[in-house]
């Protein structure tokens, strides 16, 4: 007997919770269609410049 308890108890839990979550047994509408994307425009490409110099640092002498 407890053989068919512990075959049977986690059976029904399965079944019971796929049956609940089906939305054919449920009797709730299919979820909507997904609208189509809006079409996008490309971006300009900018032409690229060569690259910007390296900073120079700047050093101040201190007054002693």
């Amino acid at each position: 007997m407890s053989l068919f308890k512990l075959f049977i108890v986690p059976v029904a839990a399965v079944s019971i919770c796929f049956l609940s979550s089906c939305g054919c047994c449920t009797g709730e509408d299919p979820a909507p269609k997904l609208r189509p994307l809006p079409k996008f425009n490309d971006l300009p490409t900018a032409e690229v410049a060569a690259p910007a110099p390296a900073p120079v640092p700047i050093v101040e002498q201190s007054a002693k």
